[in-house]
């Protein structure tokens, strides 16, 4: 598909997307599909998965509910964390090693992502598996190339400030709703001997979830078609609004909003920090509540909301696109199990039982999910037609994104300036599509 028309696509259908998936209802069968397929046949053997471990409780949640259903099956799992798993997937791919299913990325923006791998014949069409024309319109320009289908997502994730309600409760605290009282909030923290949010840039996937939170209001509201282009030879990020979004995160470094030495903290420890009351909250995907939920006492609550960037509380916006995304490997040793798998968790009992641990929304809507009363504000903002896609989905080349990613490290190690982070993403950006 061509790139102006994917990103329309994707941006045109987004709106209708999230609505349908915060209420949970659909006329579709997809919603309501049985846990295998009827072109599959009964898988034997072992079926080897491999995935991050970011989302490792909500994906055993329905590896677990699937071998109810295949009880002779041997499902064997791999985890590894974002900053290994990229590199290495292709490799495995081209050399064999790789697992019958995988956790791959929706798009462009990374090198183990749909549109990087497709190319290479390194992923198998899932075009003709039942589900696959109940993927809503809003999905499809990310997960598929020239028409043909090639990953399920099994959720839609947001990004926003997570905040540990009791914590917050304990020094007198609210959410934030504007960028003056986000600031004044850093400012709490600080006073009640504590920190507003935990920040773990040593896993460099974690650095880009600030910008991604604030650039929905502060670059893409007023101008939403930024990146609909195939002219790579002007600066695409110096001199537009993303200089406001890196300003505005310097100024929450400033403000003392995060721990001290960002980079010598990782995202386990983050979450601990949060989990514990040692922070109040993180900005990350929805997914990290589940991770905080196994690692706090067990009344402990955490909220998902909105990350305000200005001071006009009709203008915030929230970072919203799917996630939870798995293929099937074109060269899979037991693609019959593989292909089982993808076909259980894009129904009702795999999606949801992902979602429920995930607090994500289902990414083929059903009648039977309920949205978690944290992700309140998520579906809200579904509904309201306030979201934009993950930023990375979106750009031409993975480059784009590393360049982000490692330029926020060195902000906070000290080698880079915000200037140089976009002139970074600049010269990857001129390199153009993947």
């Amino acid at each position: 598909m061509h790139r102006k028309r994917l990103i329309a696509a994707s941006l045109a259908t987004a709106a209708a997307l999230f609505s349908l998936a915060a209420c949970g209802g659909s006329d579709s069968e997809g919603g309501s599909n049985d846990s295998g397929s009827a072109e599959t046949s009964e898988p034997t053997g072992t079926l080897t998965i491999s995935a991050l471990n970011s989302d490792k409780a909500a994906l055993e949640a329905s590896i677990k509910a699937f071998q109810a259903a295949y009880p002779d099956l041997d499902v064997k799992t791999t985890w590894a964390d974002t900053d290994q798993y990229q590199p290495t997937l292709r490799t495995q791919l081209t050399g064999g090693q790789a697992a019958d299913v995988i956790q791959i990325w929706p798009g462009a923006g990374n090198s183990a992502a749909i549109s990087v791998l497709q190319p290479a014949g390194l992923l198998e069409d899932l075009s003709d598996r039942p589900w696959a024309a109940d993927v809503p319109d809003g999905l499809k320009p990310v997960l598929t190339v020239d028409d043909q289908v090639y990953g399920l997502s099994v959720t839609v994730s947001g990004i926003g400030a997570i905040f540990n309600d009791q914590a917050m409760e304990k020094i007198g605290a609210t959410a934030p709703t504007t960028w003056t009282e986000l600031l004044d909030l850093c400012q709490t923290a600080q006073d009640k001997g504590t920190v507003a949010f935990a920040l773990g840039t040593q896993d460099s996937w974690v650095g880009q979830l600030i910008p991604y939170a604030l650039a929905p209001e502060l670059v893409y509201t007023a101008d939403p078609e930024l990146d609909m282009t195939d002219d790579y030879s002007a600066p695409h990020f110096a001199g537009s609004a993303w200089e406001d979004v890196l300003a505005e995160y310097s100024e929450m470094d400033d403000a003392g909003c995060f721990q001290d030495d960002p980079n010598g903290t990782d995202y386990n420890t983050s979450i601990s920090m949060v989990a514990k009351g040692d922070a109040l909250g993180l900005v990350n995907g929805n997914w990290a509540i589940a991770a905080l939920k196994d690692a706090a006492p067990a009344d402990a609550t955490f909220t998902l909301n909105a990350v305000p960037a200005s001071d006009d509380t009709e203008a915030t916006r929230m970072a919203a696109a799917a996630s939870g995304t798995y293929g099937v490997n074109a060269n899979a040793e037991n693609k019959t199990a593989a292909l089982a798998f993808i076909d259980f968790l894009a129904g009702a009992e795999g999606t949801n039982a992902f979602a429920e641990v995930n607090a994500g929304l289902p990414g083929i809507p059903n009648d039977e999910f309920q949205l978690d009363p944290s992700l309140q504000a998520l579906g809200d903002y579904f509904n309201g037609g306030k979201t934009y896609p993950f930023m990375d989905q979106l750009w031409p080349n993975p480059d784009v994104q590393n360049a982000h990613l490692t330029g926020i490290q060195g902000y906070f190690d000290g080698s880079q300036s915000m200037d140089d982070v976009l002139k970074g993403m600049d010269d990857a950006w001129a390199q153009g599509p993947a």
